[in-house]
Parts: structure tokens; C-alpha cells; sequence
């Protein structure tokens, strides 16, 4: 906070910030550890053959995203895509359980009606909404909640103006290679 009010940045520029450089953290944090594990868990990072034998990382699912009104933060019932809410957090976690060095990310995103400080607000409750429905099935150190507000707008455009494209949430799986 201090830092916002010295150097006149954004509140949410420091927090993008904040969030990226822990991200490069817990990555740089992870990748040695995976290669001190050993080759049991970095065997089950890779997608294997009949024989055994290690043929590819794993199939990712597709990124699913959840389209919310104006202003709202309650978890919508299906994905843009159709799909159920625990359809969803069953196939992550059953991947995630496959192979444990696989994080869930969950994005909170905005548009840019309202103030920029209440849109990242907004944006991290959304995420942390999606982000519990996640819990039950997969452990929080699987799962990273990254609020955006408006400073990562799918569509851009211009200040207050309502985008349906930028009103999400988006829950990606990132694997450790």
C-alpha cells in the first residue's frame, strides 16, 4: 500500500504485479523439487504406453469458462461450454490426481464498468467462488486464484463500457514439465 501511495501506481497494477512475481516464484520453487522427487512422481507427469513406457506430457482438459451479468459473483450452474459445474471439477481433479504436478488456475476477469479497484475486488471474488467449488476435490496447493479486474480484458475497450466477452472466469490446468 505504501508503495501505491509513493509512486502513484495503480492499486491493481501492484497487485498484478504482486501476483506475477509470486507465480515466477512458486515455479521456480516447484521445478527443482519435481526433479529431486524422483522418476516415480515425474513418471506420472507423462502420459504412458501400454508397456509403460513414457510417450507424451498429459492431455490437458480445455479451458472452461463461467460468463457472469454485470456486477454478479455467484458461480453460474454451467460453463459457457454446457457443462455442469461438478463435471468440471470431477475431470481437473482426477487429472490432478493423475499427475500431481499439475496446477488448477482459476482467473477472475472484468469489465470495465465501474471503479478499477472495485472491478479487481470483484474479480477475486468471483475467482475464490469457483476456486471452492474446486476444494472439495482438489487440495489447495493444487489450486491458485488470480484476480485480473479489468487489467487483462479479453476484448478491449474503452472505460465503463459493458463487455460480455470480459464478465468471466477461467480455470485452466498449467503442468510442471
Amino acid at each position: 500500500m505504501l508503495e501505491y501511495l509513493n509512486n502513484k501506481e495503480s492499486l491493481p497494477g501492484i497487485v498484478q504485479n504482486a501476483i506475477n512475481k509470486t507465480l515466477d516464484l512458486l515455479f521456480k520453487i516447484l521445478e527443482p523439487v519435481a526433479e529431486a522427487v524422483g522418476k516415480e512422481i515425474v513418471d506420472k507427469t507423462l502420459t504412458r504406453s501400454p508397456d509403460h513406457k513414457a510417450v507424451g506430457p498429459p492431455k490437458l482438459p480445455e479451458p472452461v469458462t463461467f460468463a457472469y451479468s454485470t456486477g454478479k459473483r455467484d458461480v453460474p450452474k454451467r460453463t459457457v461450454g454446457n457443462k455442469l459445474v461438478n463435471e468440471v471439477v470431477q475431470e481437473f481433479a482426477a487429472l490432478i490426481d493423475e499427475y500431481p504436478m499439475c496446477l488448477t488456475i482459476v482467473e477472475g476477469h472484468t469489465d470495465t464498468v465501474g471503479a478499477e479497484d472495485s472491478n479487481l475486488l470483484l474479480s477475486q471474488m468471483r475467482a475464490r467462488k469457483v476456486a471452492d467449488r474446486f476444494r472439495d476435490k482438489v487440495e489447495d496447493d493444487h489450486l491458485i486464484t488470480i484476480p485480473y479486474g479489468e487489467s487483462n480484458l479479453i476484448k478491449q475497450t474503452l472505460d465503463n463500457i459493458p463487455e460480455e466477452a470480459n464478465r468471466l472466469v477461467r480455470v485452466v490446468i498449467q503442468c510442471l514439465q
